[in-house]
């Protein structure tokens, strides 16, 4: 969440069987200054989840298409960790399968499962547009 890449801010959320876990989100500050599109924040993020010693997960879901799974994917590689990716796109609303070939997964809006999906990926925009909004308002009560 950003509003021209001012007060960037990224959540990580976690669903287990099927239910929300909101003990294990995490929300995160975008540091690097340089960071002036969401794959770079989204490979800033990566990075970071990984370097700390929270469970791994049984699958990784990204907000995105094709470029932003490609970038999680080097993230994984960079960081030597195998588990299975998607990234869930919309307009048209798609899963791209992180494997060779980036296949899509299309025209699946009243499958159940899919419908978990969007809740994980709107409630992460609830989650880091909150703190989004936390870290704005601080700002601009105290200057």
């Amino acid at each position: 969440s950003n509003i021209s890449f001012q007060y960037s801010t990224a959540s990580m959320v976690v669903a287990i069987n099927g239910e929300l876990d909101k003990s294990k989100y995490r929300k995160f500050k975008i540091k690097r200054k340089d960071n002036y599109s969401d794959l770079f924040m989204l490979e800033e993020v990566l990075n970071r989840r990984f370097k700390n010693k929270w469970q791994l997960p049984n699958l990784i879901i990204v907000d995105g298409g094709t470029p932003q799974v490609i970038t999680a994917l080097k993230i994984l590689k960079k960081n030597n960790i195998n588990i299975p990716l998607i990234g869930l796109a919309k307009n048209p609303n798609r899963i791209v399968i992180g494997v060779e070939g980036l296949p899509l997964i299309k025209n699946i809006i009243s499958d159940p499962i899919f419908r978990l999906l969007i809740l994980l990926r709107d409630e992460s925009h609830r989650f880091a547009k909150k703190y989004h909004v936390y870290l704005r308002d601080k700002k601009f009560v105290y200057n």
